[in-house]
């Protein structure tokens, strides 16, 4: 039975993994059968600015120019695992429900999850940006772009022109965005008789739209700058994505509570803290694991960090694969900026390596009449040089 489970297990984990992978179809991503965590992996660059076109005399000796190469290197310096523990009794019971095969499939999604947010991170890499002031200039302004039905046709088009601009190579254009921003693509060609919905959907692709592979994922990169000027009174409250943190003057035993210190820096710390659900939690009560809500672990895959500037008064905040930031309760606070990083570019530009997935492991529990299951993977990130010019880190409004 050991047996079955574990190749249930590997079969149903490998196959959601092929097919849930964003990162598989956007970025240069190669599967590599032994890899090393801490190892890099060397890939050659040549470097043709030196060669020259130059106008040509007959009769006289022809100028050679040199070819250079350089090589550069990504770290492989992710590795991410599950483990848990599934009893005998529990497989027995079972019985018909095939539970290797849903827990097979449910951990390769977690996975891919924390893979697909890596690759998008590396979104605010790119040379160049893609806001609101691109859609009718040839810059941009700083503010993200509130995508609608109007404006989809400019970031299309603007966006191939900022690329072609910096000498770019238009094949295999790729966008991806959210399902907020995936709606208002389908309600615009949707206008234009596409039926975009009925498009094939493997690996996050919705169809094609304006000379790109249209691809939603849930796993980009949200940024937000809060402003907290003032200290927050006894029993007010701040939320982030349904989170609802209260600050008070006595710590007690709720989760979410933050503690009020006597400056507003200090307290602006505390909420920090308890995003980063840190170990001293003299400050704020941390989320807990209780079924069924199980919010502790819900809210580590956010990966929600926080950093404070005291002289500002304000904390700028980042969810690795978050998706879009949404605030609320009613202390006193404004948010500046609010934006989901999206992909617009080449397929390509952004380098991965993941060990081509090892199979499960399953030891036994020296406690008690189950097996630990560990599944791990192990994989390096990079956007090399010449890969930062070939797409758009754009910056669409939350």
């Amino acid at each position: 039975m050991i047996q079955v489970f574990k190749e249930q297990f590997d079969n149903a984990y490998q196959a959601v993994f092929d097919k849930v992978l964003v990162a598989m179809e956007i970025a240069n991503t190669r599967l590599e059968k032994q890899l090393t965590y801490g190892a890099s992996v060397k890939r050659v660059k040549y470097a043709l600015a030196p060669i020259r076109v130059r106008n040509i005399t007959m009769g006289v000796n022809r100028t050679i120019d040199q070819l250079n190469d350089s090589g550069e290197t990504l770290l492989v310096n992710k590795n991410k695992g599950s483990d848990f523990r599934i009893s005998k009794k529990e497989m027995i019971q079972a019985g018909p429900l095939n539970p290797a095969e849903t827990i097979g499939a449910e951990v390769a999604k977690k996975l891919s999850r924390y893979i697909d947010a890596d690759v998008f991170a590396e979104v605010k890499n790119a040379l160049q940006k893609f806001d609101a002031g691109d859609l009718t200039t040839m810059s941009s302004s700083g503010t993200p772009v509130t995508l609608s039905t109007t404006n989809v046709p400019q970031l299309l088009s603007q966006g191939r022109a900022k690329l072609r601009r910096g000498n770019q190579d238009l094949t295999s254009l790729a966008l991806v965005l959210d399902s907020y921003g995936g709606s208002v693509i389908e309600q615009y060609v949707m206008s234009k008789n596409i039926d975009l919905a009925a498009a094939a959907f493997k690996n996050g692709y919705a169809g094609p739209v304006g000379g790109a592979d249209l691809y939603l994922s849930e796993n980009l990169l949200g940024e937000a700058v809060i402003t907290m000027a003032s200290n927050p009174t006894n029993g007010q409250t701040f939320s982030l994505n349904g989170y609802i943190y209260t600050f008070v003057t006595s710590l007690g035993t709720t989760p979410g509570n933050v503690l009020i210190e006597a400056g507003v820096d200090a307290t602006r710390d505390n909420l920090i803290s308890a995003f980063h659900q840190d170990t001293a939690v003299t400050k704020y009560v941390p989320w807990t694991d209780a079924d069924p809500n199980y919010d502790q672990s819900n809210w580590v895959d956010l990966q929600i960090a926080g950093v404070d500037d005291d002289t500002a008064d304000t904390i700028t905040i980042t969810g690795t694969g978050s998706g879009r930031l949404v605030f609320g309760g009613n202390a006193t606070y404004t948010v500046t900026k609010n934006l989901v990083h999206a992909y617009y570019g080449k397929k390509g530009a952004i380098d991965v390596v993941i060990q081509d997935l090892a199979e499960m492991e399953m030891v036994d529990d020296p406690y008690q009449r189950a097996k630990i299951v560990r599944a791990d993977a192990i994989y390096g990130i990079k956007t090399f040089s010449d890969g930062k010019p070939q797409f758009l880190d754009v910056q669409l409004q939350s």
